[in-house]
């Protein structure tokens, strides 16, 4: 990705793949008593993300092409110039998914994109309580 192999990047994903990026939202342990009373709705018991959330990507096959296609027409002005990352990925969990051939993988990660003299942001996805920053 770094040496913007977009193309390359896009083979070693099959046909079915679902790239999805929870988003993040503060879950209260059902021991909190301070929230009870202004919110009980917000207690959950496991503090993973549903799938049916809102994601900050849920990107298939046919998206994630359309995206590299847009970089190769010269107007995907916000990397004219190009974006520097740096990646940290941390905490992978690898455990088998439904299908016998799959596996469903977890991370933590943290991205930190610059461009320009004076732009730059944070992405993060952490199961301690990271979130998008810019």
């Amino acid at each position: 990705m770094d040496e913007r192999g977009f193309y390359e990047w896009l083979e070693l994903f099959t046909e079915e793949v679902r790239y999805w990026m929870a988003g993040r939202r503060n879950r209260y342990p059902k021991s909190s008593k301070a929230i009870a009373m202004a919110d009980p709705d917000r207690y959950v018991v496991e503090d993973s993300t549903e799938d049916v959330e809102l994601a900050i990507l849920d990107e298939n096959k046919h998206t994630l092409s359309a995206r590299v296609a847009r970089l190769d027409t010269g107007m995907a002005w916000a990397e004219d110039p190009p974006s520097r990352t740096r990646h940290l990925l941390a905490n992978i969990e690898v455990e088998p998914a439904d299908a016998e051939s799959e596996l469903a993988v977890h991370s933590n990660f943290i991205v930190y994109r610059s461009r320009s003299e004076t732009e730059q942001g944070f992405l993060c996805r952490c199961k301690t309580g990271c979130a998008a920053a810019d």
